[in-house]
């Protein structure tokens, strides 16, 4: 939507299961400023860090999927605190969920790869964010980001592309 952005929270710690802990709404605070520099008064600075361009089957290859960053992002640590979930579709409404084999960065540096078992016989879905830290107080520490630490957003579950 025009004038409006979106600054990313998933990644933080929480007091209970729904307030963030005092750390971070500090650290929401900063991203909200940095949001603000950038979107508000124009400075050229990076205020909400990568977002998603495209899911797709890297040359054709359906074990495969290639999560594509506006940005360079990350290296895969903790197959980024397994946010990345697949999904094949089966029928209108049935979802089952596939194993991933691999989570790692792509040869892209801006790009995301996940190597599945064997490749997909049907249509697939992506989805990232999804799940919670392990524990209260637990930030995502290994989730996708830029250079400046910022995360990329959630997102799905999406289709991908042939």
């Amino acid at each position: 939507l025009p004038a409006h952005h979106m600054v990313v929270a998933f990644d933080l710690g929480l007091l209970d299961y729904v307030h963030l802990n005092r750390a971070a709404v500090n650290t929401l605070a900063d991203r909200i400023a940095l949001a603000t520099r950038q979107h508000i008064y124009g400075e050229p600075i990076n205020g909400t860090g990568p977002r998603l361009v495209s899911i797709r089957h890297p040359d054709g290859d359906r074990s495969a999927i290639q999560v594509l960053f506006d940005r360079p992002i990350n290296q895969a640590f903790n197959n980024y605190d397994n946010q990345f979930r697949v999904f094949e579709v089966r029928g209108s409404n049935l979802r089952v969920e596939l194993p991933l084999r691999r989570v790692s960065r792509d040869q892209n540096p801006c790009a995301v790869r996940l190597t599945l078992y064997a490749p997909a016989s049907a249509p697939l879905q992506v989805s990232y964010g999804q799940r919670v830290a392990p524990g209260l107080h637990m930030p995502l520490a290994n989730v996708v980001k830029d250079a400046d630490g910022l995360p990329a957003p959630r997102f799905g579950p999406l289709p991908v592309q042939d």
